[in-house]
């Protein structure tokens, strides 16, 4: 089968909507606070399509260290941590600049948590954009692009955090499923 990605292939929910999990001891408070451009400590599902090819990264331009938590589901619960300033978001214990996950038989899905360094060891909800629902690209069949940016919250600029999610079908017409895990 092609890819088609699903029509609900990101949905958001506030904070206080996230079930109970134990993927990652990420601070997840129970209010949001919003100004006209977006809305601090909201949480981004990406729900992915069996046979998917998945890349994450971005860059950090933010004067204080950035840091998006990634929570992954297919068949275990699992967490990876991008983090940076003033560079690209490398994967934490590693210089690597991406997050990649192979294609999988399995549907799977990521949960997206955008943070900014306080100036000590505590880190802060980043507001992101809003128009992440209209940065989505699709090439029909072969791929899905989201673009997300995120404030810390001293200039409203929207440019500390800028996060791209990739998603690449992996099968051709008539070809079967993968049988790779992740």
């Amino acid at each position: 089968m092609p890819y088609t990605p699903s029509p609900n292939a990101y949905t958001t929910m506030p904070n206080t909507a996230m079930p109970n999990t134990t993927l990652s001891n990420a601070k997840l408070s129970n209010t949001t606070t919003s100004n006209a451009l977006g809305t601090a400590g909201e949480v981004i599902r990406i729900v992915v399509e069996p046979d998917t090819l998945v890349i994450i990264g971005g860059t950090a331009t933010g004067s204080v260290t950035q840091r998006v938590t990634v929570l992954g589901v297919l068949g275990e619960e699992k967490k990876w941590v991008l983090s940076g300033e003033n560079n690209i978001l490398t994967v934490e214990g590693s210089e690597d600049p991406c997050l990649t996950f192979p294609p999988s038989d399995k549907k799977a899905s990521y949960i997206l948590l955008f943070e900014s360094d306080t100036g000590g060891s505590d880190f802060n909800d980043a507001e992101v954009a809003p128009d992440y629902k209209a940065n989505k690209h699709i090439v029909e069949g072969f791929a899905t692009y989201y673009t997300f940016h995120a404030e810390q919250g001293d200039d409203q600029d929207y440019h500390d955090i800028t996060l791209s999610v990739v998603l690449i079908g992996a099968t051709k017409p008539g070809v079967g499923p993968s049988t790779n895990g992740y």
